[in-house]
């Protein structure tokens, strides 16, 4: 027995060391790189991530609230701002066919003053949120979309106003609905996760891609060519197993200890604020 293995020892030369440490390396690589493909190169996996914590969009849904008030309050205000009021006579007196008769818009402009409140509990909402930011993401990983994001937003929050007024009673001139929920959505987009950055952000992403596969081509390509060069510089059984074995173990523990990198770009990429 002592003589297998001594003979064994000297069959062990350097290239058979050198292969052998190149494919556990390679071993390595492939599972981080695996993980990148399969996380934060993933536009699934990076919903998911969002969607999994707890208290992730709750904590953006009474950030947008906040901001929304604050514009339309400002500081510590029970009624619309001044600047906030001439803002939405403006925008409404400037649209084209506006009917808006004298003295309406202040009496609009009460009306919902008197409602915003529940009116927001109404416009956003985490479900709501969640969505929207999806399509935020589908748009950074190129994901086909038909569409228009503040055109969507506009149409949407507009028949909520509209429905709930109509519920209690009540109605604004088209104008004022349309020259608020102006408003309200540009707040809305500045508060959603990525909007203000999105086109940085997709070209960093294109970049990060284009490298990322040609990093996964590589070392794909080298993973193959050491597993089969170290397959017949083993001719024994035994060392062929181990070298598989060992070889996947690497891969696994790679694989894994790289999640909470990958969750962290996720975080770095996607500028969580």
């Amino acid at each position: 027995m002592l003589n297998n293995i001594q003979q064994n020892f000297k069959r062990f030369k350097i290239r058979h060391l050198l292969a052998l440490i190149f494919l556990f390396v390679v071993a390595l690589l492939a599972g981080f790189i695996s993980q990148a493909n399969q996380t934060f190169m993933n536009a699934n996996f990076v919903k998911k991530y969002f969607s999994e914590n707890p208290t992730y969009y709750a904590i953006k849904v009474s950030q947008a609230k906040s901001a929304i008030i604050d514009r339309f309050y400002g500081s510590g205000n029970q009624e619309f701002t001044s600047t906030m009021n001439s803002e939405i006579v403006n925008f409404a007196q400037n649209l084209p066919d506006n009917q808006i008769m004298p003295g309406e818009v202040m009496y609009n402009l009460q009306t919902l003053q008197n409602n915003f409140p529940k009116i927001l509990s109404q416009l956003i909402l985490p479900e709501e949120y969640q969505k929207y930011q999806n399509l935020i993401i589908d748009n950074i990983y190129q994901i086909p979309s038909n569409i228009n994001l503040e055109q969507t937003l506009m149409n949407n929050f507009s028949a909520k106003i509209d429905h709930f007024l109509a519920e209690s009673g009540q109605s604004i001139n088209p104008a004022v609905l349309n020259a608020t929920t102006h408003y309200i959505v540009q707040v809305y987009l500045g508060q959603l996760t990525m909007h203000d950055t999105i086109h940085e952000i997709k070209q960093n992403f294109a970049i990060t891609k284009k490298y990322m596969d040609i990093l996964t081509l590589i070392i794909l390509i080298s993973l193959l060519a050491l597993i089969v060069l170290n397959y017949f510089l083993y001719d024994l059984i035994g060392w062929r197993i181990f070298i598989f074995t060992t070889t996947l173990i690497i891969f696994l523990a790679g694989y894994l200890a790289s999640m909470p990198i990958c969750q962290q770009m996720i975080q770095q990429i996607f500028v969580i604020k």
